[in-house]
């Protein structure tokens, strides 16, 4: 359930920094920037290290984006997920709305980071969808909590394309 928390502490972090950066008290403004980096840091996470393309030990949606890469052949030459080189450009766009005071710009970035994130949580659910495909029923395999998890972590977003999709994914996915 990592994925689901970070991703949306990640959220509120961004939100909070549009907010701030909107905010006609100059302490908030200023916070916009710390809230931005508290956004990034739960992204990427501490684990990743400092060597270009992270660790294998990452825990955050940086290290699950290089581990969805591979299934679903969206890699770079250097084997990190090409999602995770996009991140980290609107990552630093976003530090610089922030320090600019740019703040449509940053609501911009928070979108499209947004959107973003959502790839390797659908990738997730679809992976843990054919992992489970075969299992018997009341099966105890840890597939099916992950494929629980992933899935109920995309649910509000399909739900608001399509309410009748959500009821599909969700009644698969949930525990028998």
């Amino acid at each position: 359930s990592q994925y689901m928390v970070v991703f949306m502490a990640a959220l509120e972090a961004m939100y909070e920094a549009i907010d701030d950066c909107r905010s006609n008290d100059s302490q908030r403004k200023a916070d916009a920037a710390n809230e931005w980096d508290k956004a990034a840091a739960y992204l990427i996470g501490s684990i990743e290290g400092t060597e270009s393309g992270g660790t294998d030990h990452g825990l955050m949606m940086y290290s699950l984006a290089n581990k969805r890469c591979e299934q679903f052949n969206r890699c770079q030459s250097d084997g990190t997920a090409e999602l995770n080189g996009l991140l980290i450009d609107l990552l630093y766009a976003g530090r610089g709305e922030t320090m600019g005071s740019n703040c449509d710009a940053l609501q911009k970035t928070t979108r499209e980071i947004e959107e973003l994130l959502l790839v390797p949580l659908i990738q997730g659910t679809l992976r843990y969808a054919i992992a489970n495909e075969k299992l018997p029923f009341f099966d105890k395999s840890k597939d099916l909590a992950e494929g629980y998890v992933f899935s109920h972590s995309v649910l509000p977003y399909v739900a608001e394309v399509d309410g009748d999709a959500a009821g599909v994914i969700k009644r698969n996915m949930d525990f028998q």
